[in-house]
C-alpha cells in the first residue's frame, strides 16, 4: 500500500502509478483477454465457426475500455468515503484528480467506439449504446440510491447486470464477424449470460469478504454486513450456481458437458477449499477468498470458451 504524499508533477508518471495501484494493466489486460477469448469462442461455437483473432482483439479492447470506465465511475462514487476513511488511496491523496480521470474516461469511451465501429455492425453499436445506457443508470444508482443501499442483495444484482451485458457485447464481435444476429445468444444460450451474471456476483462477494481485524471503519463489506462466515457461504453457494449455469450453457450449444464439468469443477474445488479454511479471526484470510474467486472465474471462462469446441468428450 503506497503512502507517498509527494506524487510526481508530470501527468504520465502519475498515471502510470495510478494504474499500478488501482487498475493494474498486467492483471486486467490478461483477464480481459481471457474474457474476450471465452466470449468469442462461445459465440463461434454457437455460430458453428471458429474464433476469429480480429474479433477477439476488438472484444478485448472494448472490454478493457469498459472495465476502465467502471473503475473511473467507482472512483467518483467512493470519493467521499475514501477521503474520510481511506486517504491513502490514489485520488484522495492527490496522485490523480477526478477531472483527469474523466478525461481518461472520455478517451476510453472513444477507443471503445472505434473498436465497435471496426466491427461494422449496427446491431453491435446499438447493443453498446444499451450497455452504456445501463452503465449511466447504474452510476446514478438508478436514482434510488438510498433505497438500494438498504437492500444489499438488490443493490448487488442491479450492479452486476452490467457484466452479462458486457459479455454479450464482447461475444457480439464474433457474431458480427460470422454474420449471425446478436439476438441468437440470449435466444439459444441464455445460460451463458446467467453464468456470467453469477460469476460477477462471486467476484464481487469474494473481493468484499474480510477477516474481522481487516475491516475498515466506514468501508462497506459483505463480511461486515452479513458476518464473515455467512458472506463466505453465500459466495460459495453462488459459485455452485455459476458452475451449474456454465455446464448448462455448454450443453445448450451441444458442447462437451464432460469437459465443462471437469474444468469448472476444478475451479469450484479451489474456491471450496479456501472457503472451508476461511477463519475470520485470522488477518488476511479474506484475501484467499478473493484469490480463489479469481481462480474460479478463470475456470468458468475456460470452460465456456474451450468446452464447446472439444469433440473428443461427450
Amino acid at each position: 500500500m503506497s503512502t507517498d504524499l509527494s506524487p510526481p508533477r508530470a501527468f504520465a508518471p502519475r498515471l502510470w502509478r495510478y494504474q499500478a495501484e488501482r487498475f493494474p494493466l498486467a492483471n486486467h489486460g490478461v483477464l480481459t483477454l481471457v474474457f474476450a477469448v471465452a466470449a468469442c469462442a462461445f459465440a463461434a461455437a454457437l455460430a458453428g465457426t471458429t474464433p476469429a483473432p480480429a474479433a477477439i482483439a476488438l472484444a478485448g479492447v472494448a472490454g478493457l475500455c469498459q472495465f476502465a470506465l467502471l473503475r473511473i465511475a467507482d472512483e467518483h462514487k467512493d470519493f467521499d468515503t475514501d477521503k474520510a476513511h481511506r486517504p491513502y488511496r490514489a485520488v484522495p491523496r492527490g496522485l490523480i484528480s477526478l477531472g483527469e480521470l474523466r478525461s481518461i474516461g472520455a478517451v476510453a469511451a472513444a477507443v471503445m467506439l472505434i473498436a465497435v465501429g471496426a466491427a461494422q455492425s449496427i446491431g453491435l453499436a446499438l447493443l453498446t449504446f444499451a450497455l452504456w445506457a445501463y452503465f449511466a443508470l447504474m452510476t446514478a444508482e438508478f436514482f434510488v440510491g438510498e433505497w438500494l443501499k438498504r437492500r444489499a442483495v438488490v443493490y448487488l444484482l442491479s450492479h452486476m447486470v452490467i457484466t452479462p451485458l458486457l459479455a454479450w457485447v464482447m461475444a457480439g464481435f464474433q457474431l458480427a464477424h460470422d454474420g449471425v444476429a446478436l439476438t441468437a445468444l440470449p435466444a439459444q444460450a441464455s445460460a451463458f449470460l446467467i453464468a456470467i451474471l453469477l460469476l460477477g456476483v462471486v467476484l464481487e462477494l469474494g473481493r468484499k469478504i474480510r477477516a474481522t481485524q481487516d475491516e475498515e471503519p466506514g468501508v462497506e463489506t459483505y463480511s461486515a454486513l452479513w458476518g464473515a462466515v455467512r458472506a463466505r457461504t453465500y459466495c460459495l453457494a453462488t459459485a455452485v450456481a455459476a458452475a451449474a449455469a456454465t455446464v448448462a450453457a455448454v450443453w445448450q450449444i451441444q458442447g462437451s458437458v464432460t469437459a465443462a464439468t471437469l474444468v469448472v469443477g476444478t475451479g469450484l474445488a479451489i474456491l471450496g477449499l479456501a472457503a472451508t479454511r476461511f477463519t475470520p479471526s485470522q488477518p488476511g484470510a479474506g484475501k484467499r477468498i478473493e484469490q480463489s474467486s479469481g481462480a474460479f472465474a478463470l475456470a468458468v471462462l475456460l470452460a465456456l470458451g474451450a468446452a464447446p469446441h472439444v469433440g473428443a468428450l461427450p
